[in-house]
């Protein structure tokens, strides 16, 4: 800690889905009545401050054994300052100021607490350890049903936040039209789930499409190129919708972050568990799922589909697609990038036999025209995209 004055410097943590890693590292400014901080997406030469008045202000105890202080106003709801420096609080206590004594108090009762019981929770913990690495699976399903479902929609506005700094989303307004229209008889079966699916296009040449926490899917503009009926891109959707509805892809995100983060969300520390997000997001966009899930979400994907009186013989008929390109690359050893579909979406052949016998119970006494008609607005939504440069 330097001083200058009355002011002294800490150095924080910013959290803000604007910035480009979701957080950044501040100088945080400490007076006499507020905290402030040059915000690190404004130039040093215009110095635009982002100012936090102690009236209104909200402290939080999080972190390993509470150490970290979390910071909070309502004037700025999207930043969130994170400070480990001890002496912090001891420079705000020091400030006997009036409109900051409850926070401090509850912040100091919650440290006390922590305190009282580490013992105990470094017992449970270990428990926790030894229980996950004995049966992980069992364990990470555990952990992601003690989530509730506003932080997982949290969790994935978050993660879409960073993705979208790529800036290959398809934001054009015309095409967003098209789409909702285009997947609404699939997006009414999800939420009866819990979820209310949000789906974007993304510029891409890949073969693929995924889904974050929350109900967010990503679909890349190459699955449309390729399909040959809307039936099939809907496929794609009905199974992404059902990584959603089964919240494999909050057990996959528990899996890649590891032990810390479950603890973290089992002990309700969830500010710390969303400091980790920003550094999984490379690995959900690529992840692979298991053989059950996968499975999984292709059964219940079909049942999306019959739901929504969509044919669901699309979905069959993309994956052999997906089998046909696998032939084609049975013998190179790196899967180029155009066809990541095939390593985030693995065991075709076994998945296609499987559908196929599926199928033939559902098609039987089903005609064609008993199906929605969807070529008109699947035409229009390809035809908006193809304006989009």
């Amino acid at each position: 800690m330097s001083s200058a004055t009355s002011t002294s410097v800490f150095s924080a943590t910013a959290f803000n889905p604007s910035l480009t890693d979701g957080r950044a590292t501040i100088e945080l400014a400490l007076d006499a009545d507020s905290c402030s901080f040059a915000p690190p997406t404004v130039s040093s030469s215009s110095f635009t401050k982002v100012r936090l008045p102690f009236n209104g202000i909200k402290l939080e105890r999080g972190g390993a054994n509470n150490r970290v202080i979390f910071l909070s106003h309502p004037s700025y709801p999207a930043w969130r300052i994170a400070v480990s420096d001890p002496a912090f609080v001891k420079a705000l206590s020091a400030l006997n100021s009036e409109a900051l004594k409850d926070n401090l108090k509850v912040a100091n009762k919650i440290q006390q607490r922590g305190r009282v019981v580490t013992l105990s929770v470094v017992v449970v913990l270990a428990g926790i350890l030894y229980g996950l690495y004995l049966m992980k699976d069992p364990a990470v399903r555990v952990l992601a049903d003690t989530l509730p479902l506003s932080w997982e929609q949290q969790a994935g506005e978050k993660l879409f936040a960073l993705h979208r700094a790529s800036g290959k989303i398809v934001d054009d307004a015309k095409v967003k039209e098209s789409l909702q229209r285009f997947i609404d008889p699939l997006v009414v079966e999800l939420k009866k789930t819990g979820y209310d699916p949000k789906v974007f296009i993304e510029k891409s040449e890949e073969l693929n499409a995924f889904a974050l926490p929350g109900g967010y899917v990503v679909l890349n503009s190459e699955v449309l190129q390729r399909a040959d009926s809307p039936e099939e891109v809907l496929g794609v959707l009905a199974h992404e919708f059902a990584h959603v509805s089964e919240r494999h892809v909050l057990r996959g995100l528990i899996s890649t972050i590891g032990i810390y983060f479950g603890v973290s969300i089992l002990i309700g520390d969830y500010a710390g568990s969303f400091a980790a997000l920003g550094d999984a997001l490379p690995h959900l966009i690529n992840l692979s799922f298991s053989r059950d899930y996968e499975r999984e979400a292709d059964d219940i994907g079909v049942s999306f589909l019959q739901r929504a009186n969509i044919n669901p013989r699309g979905m069959v008929s993309f994956f052999k697609k997906i089998e046909e390109e696998e032939k084609k690359v049975a013998a190179i050893s790196d899967i180029p990038a155009s066809l990541s579909f095939l390593s985030t979406h693995p065991n075709t052949v076994e998945r296609v036999a499987a559908l196929e016998k599926k199928l033939l119970e559902i098609e039987a006494g089903k005609k064609e025209a008993d199906y929605l008609a969807l070529t008109t607005v699947f035409n229009e939504l390809k035809a908006a995209l193809e304006q989009v440069p």
